[in-house]
């Protein structure tokens, strides 16, 4: 009997450390601009490039918008696994901006995150209540 007990117990055990390790909650990373540019769309082509600095990610991203004139309200970042997620929120200035297609490009550092052998990288941008999604696969220096 106490057998048995025993048994029952390392199973439950083992099933409840299974479940809480498909659990894991995302973790929040920090994150700040590096740079911010705007302007009408010319030569630029929609794209997000990364790089490694040290232990941080560098990224640049560039899509198109309505009129060039929009700043940065809010970034956040966060982490789970191997998967980095950062939103970024723009908002339309107020006041008089030239009329032509815009563009931003948005240089941000996120700081220390997990090493995997692969990261994926997803950038939310929301503007004008619109939601861009860029994702991209990034492979630490080694």
């Amino acid at each position: 009997m106490k057998n048995k007990l025993i048994v029952a117990g390392v199973i439950f055990t083992c099933l409840v450390l299974l479940v809480g390790c498909g659990d894991e909650k995302w973790n929040p990373l920090d994150v700040e601009i590096v740079d911010h540019e705007t302007g009408c769309l010319a030569l630029e082509e929609e794209s997000i490039t990364t790089l490694w600095e040290g232990e941080d990610i560098v990224a640049t991203t560039i899509f198109s918008t309505s009129v060039p004139c929009y700043q940065i309200r809010s970034i956040s970042a966060r982490e789970k696994e191997d998967k980095i997620e950062v939103k970024i929120k723009l908002e339309r200035e107020a006041g008089a901006c030239i009329e032509c297609i815009g563009f931003q490009k948005i240089t941000f550092r996120i700081k220390n995150p997990r090493l995997y052998p692969e990261i994926n990288l997803e950038l939310q941008v929301e503007v004008d209540g619109q939601v861009l999604i860029q994702t991209i696969i990034e492979q630490p220096a080694t």
